[in-house]
């Protein structure tokens, strides 16, 4: 399937524009961008930080020097999509998926997760057990919730399982 990207001097102008203190570059996956790293070199010049949201199916360890490389560079955003039972390929993502959660960890790079729960609560627990199992050690997780999903009882488990991590919650409509 053929995808439209957004010119690259259009991007530009969009992060430029903001005064937001913080860009977050996603996408779709980012890191398939056909102008990444002319993306973020142009970046360089923001006082804005930048976060890299991927959804972990690409090795993370290739972009390293290139994130390290960035003096604003504030984190990486690894969604979980990708490691759901609900995901087709979820088997060979979740082998990359580990891969980049060890590659941060020991790079000392900061990383949240992004958990969705949009529809039932069945995988919740599944991806949370995963996560844990596979050594993640996010910073902060930002969970998307379905307004009739969420629960104090949700919000409890994630406290549990990441005692040091913020969670913060975006309740959806």
């Amino acid at each position: 399937m053929k995808r439209l990207h957004l010119p690259l001097e259009t991007a530009r102008q969009v992060f430029a524009a903001g005064s937001e203190k913080l860009v977050v570059v996603s996408g779709g996956e980012p890191l398939e961008y056909p102008y990444f790293f002319e993306l973020l070199s142009g970046l360089q010049h923001e006082t804005k930080k930048v976060r890299i949201a991927t959804g972990g199916h690409k090795d993370l360890a290739v972009y390293l020097e290139s994130f390290k490389g960035l003096i604003n560079f504030d984190g990486i955003s690894l969604g979980t999509d990708v490691i759901s039972a609900r995901s087709p390929h979820m088997v060979v993502h979740s082998k990359m998926w580990r891969k980049n959660v060890v590659t941060l960890n020991e790079n000392n790079i900061s990383y949240s997760l992004t958990l969705t729960i949009l529809d039932d609560q069945d995988h919740f627990s599944d991806l949370l057990e995963k996560t844990k199992i596979w050594g993640a050690r996010p910073q902060f997780i930002y969970l998307r919730v379905a307004a009739k999903y969420f629960t104090s009882e949700v919000k409890r488990s994630l406290e549990h399982f990441y005692p040091t991590a913020s969670v913060i919650v975006d309740e959806l409509s």
